[in-house]
Parts: C-alpha cells; sequence; structure tokens
C-alpha cells in the first residue's frame, strides 16, 4: 500500500436513519443499507 499525501474528497448522497435517542441505526448508500453497529464487526477470522 502506498502513502498518499493528497486526500481527496467523495461527493455522494447518503442518508443516514436515527434511532428515537439519536443514535445511527442504518446507512443508505448506493442504493444499500448499511447497519450501523456499536462494536466493531469482524466478517472474517485470520490463522495464526
Amino acid at each position: 500500500m502506498t502513502v498518499t499525501t493528497e486526500l481527496s474528497t467523495l461527493n455522494a448522497s447518503v442518508d443516514v436513519r436515527f434511532t428515537t435517542a439519536g443514535t445511527p441505526l442504518a446507512v443508505r448508500y448506493n442504493e444499500r443499507i448499511w447497519a450501523v453497529t456499536e462494536e466493531p464487526v469482524h466478517w472474517f477470522t485470520r490463522d495464526s
């Protein structure tokens, strides 16, 4: 991986759904819905 010093800006629409307490619940981006979790979710494991 190469480190770059220039940052680019992402210009995309994102909808965020919140609970009644104001906590983010889900994000809609590119016609897909992504759940927001409090704890990190690992979708894979690495063998030692």
